[in-house]
């Protein structure tokens, strides 16, 4: 699910910062790909506080899953990064 989650919002961010980039608001690529993977992991870190605060999970007992979770998040959202960079970007 997380890693489902993940490439969501990174295709969601893409395609919001993908036209603000190509109508100029984005300078660079680089810095659109820090936004987008950024974003994936606010969203993730979030995530999981929401679960800790409601009480899914546990600090001490549940740290791993919670480490997968959040690597399941970034690799989810790398992979729609790479997706999005190769057909929703334009040629330069």
């Amino acid at each position: 699910m997380h890693l489902m989650g993940g490439y969501i919002i990174s295709l969601i961010a893409s395609y919001i910062l993908i036209n603000f980039f190509q109508r100029g608001i984005v300078a660079d690529k680089k810095v659109t790909a820090i936004l987008i993977l950024s974003f994936v992991l606010i969203v993730g870190l979030g995530w999981e506080l929401w679960e800790l605060f409601v009480g899914f999970t546990d600090v001490i007992e549940d740290r791993v899953d919670t480490l997968i979770d959040i690597v399941m998040d970034f690799i989810g959202g790398y992979f729609a990064f790479l997706y999005a960079k190769k057909y929703l970007w334009k040629k330069d």
